[in-house]
């Protein structure tokens, strides 16, 4: 029961988090993925999984998907979470300004900041970029 309780507020703070709007925090720590493979054409519609990391307490969590061109393609902030959760963030068409067209035959990067302290991940979490045509591996840089 308390994992859906930590699971439905995890959630909440995703929703109301996500933004398109360029925000410049100050991380203390980044940690990048990128796809090990280029994205498909139908990279169109895509679901990002993925685990929380290991974060100081009181410290902020967001993540940014960045284009092959170094721009950033969207920003989430998280905020405060718990370590291990499961989360998926999906990416319909139009949910970021930019065409995801920009990522066809690309990889996919994803940076991970917080604003405090340092963030670790397990050294066996798996990240993941599914579309409707088939999944895409997710590796640590």
């Amino acid at each position: 029961m308390r994992r859906i309780l930590v699971g439905i507020l995890l959630s909440i703070v995703f929703a109301y988090g996500c933004t398109t709007a360029p925000q410049k925090p100050q991380p203390s720590q980044e940690v990048t993925f990128v796809t090990a493979e280029p994205a498909p054409k139908s990279f169109v519609n895509w679901t990002f999984f993925w685990f929380t990391p290991e974060i100081e307490a009181g410290a902020e969590l967001e993540y940014i998907v960045i284009q092959p061109d170094g721009k950033e393609y969207f920003r989430c902030k998280i905020g405060e979470c718990q370590a291990g959760g499961s989360m998926r963030s999906d990416f319909p068409p139009g949910l970021a300004k930019t065409d995801p067209r920009v990522f066809f035959g690309k990889p996919v990067t994803v940076t991970f900041r917080v604003n405090k302290g340092t963030i670790k991940f397990t050294k066996d979490v798996n990240f993941a970029f599914e579309t409707t045509a088939k999944e895409i591996r997710g590796i640590k840089r």
